[in-house]
Parts: C-alpha cells; sequence; structure tokens
C-alpha cells in the first residue's frame, strides 16, 4: 500500500514539529541555560576577589545582630540567648 498525500503531510508535520522543539530547547540552552563557572575562571564575576576575611568574634558579632532581629524563631530555646553571646558567656547550657 503506498503513502498517499495524508500520510505523508502527517509525517512532515512531526518532523518539523520535532525540529522546531529541538531547535527551540538547542537555543534555550545555549542562551538562557545556567552555566556554572569556578571561582578561578576570568569570566566569573568574584574572579581575582579575596575572600573576606574575619575574626572569630566578628563573625559572632555578625551571627548575634542578624539573630537578635528575629527573636520569634528563638523563643523557648534556651541554648541560645543573645545576651549571654553578647556578654561574652558561653552560649551552650
Amino acid at each position: 500500500m503506498p503513502f498517499d498525500s495524508v500520510d505523508i503531510g502527517l509525517v512532515t508535520a512531526f518532523v518539523l514539529f520535532g525540529g522546531f522543539v529541538y531547535s527551540n530547547y538547542h537555543t534555550w540552552e545555549e542562551n538562557f541555560g545556567v552555566k556554572r563557572l569556578p571561582r578561578t575562571a576570568n569570566g566569573c564575576p568574584s574572579n581575582g576577589a579575596p575572600p573576606k576575611l574575619r575574626s572569630i568574634e566578628e563573625f559572632k558579632q555578625i551571627t548575634v545582630d542578624r539573630a537578635s532581629k528575629h527573636q520569634e524563631n528563638f523563643t523557648g530555646i534556651e541554648e541560645y540567648v543573645p545576651d549571654k553571646v553578647k556578654e561574652g558567656k558561653s552560649v551552650m547550657m
């Protein structure tokens, strides 16, 4: 049974649609897909930027300051009391 014009038309439509989907996917991946760069790559924004070195006391103070903005998250927790940290006492009971 030879192919008639309807069969050829359907096959052509499927092939064209498949090519359309593939080309859109390929364009998306090429232009908009996430391309992660290592820190040492020249195109990376943080290339050559030194890390922020701080003392442990500065990190403790930053943590306390940020946590004190969200006291509702720490109500009822005895191990964490920002006032004790600010006074330099141990935070663990």
